[in-house]
């Protein structure tokens, strides 16, 4: 009678575990459903200082073919590099 009694226990506690991975892994879902939008929001500002840097490598090789205008300063990008 007892081995029945545990046997039961058991099953009972397997449904519960089954039912603790099924939310566990709508959980996990969620979270990789976000991923790509985080990811991205990693990637924006990164992306904005390599293109203000592209810029003032582009204008620095200008600038150095061109000497007249190496003594302006490049005022644009050092606004948009922020």
């Amino acid at each position: 009678m007892r081995n029945v009694s545990i046997e039961a226990l058991q099953l009972g506690v397997g449904l519960l575990n089954s039912g603790q991975e099924g939310i566990e892994l709508l959980y996990q879902g969620n979270q990789l459903r976000w991923l790509p939008l985080s990811i991205k929001a990693m990637i924006q500002p990164v992306s904005r200082h390599l293109t203000c840097l592209i810029g003032k490598l582009s204008y620095w090789a200008q600038a150095k073919t061109d000497e007249g205008q190496a003594s302006q300063g490049n005022d644009d990008c050092s606004r948009n590099c922020r």
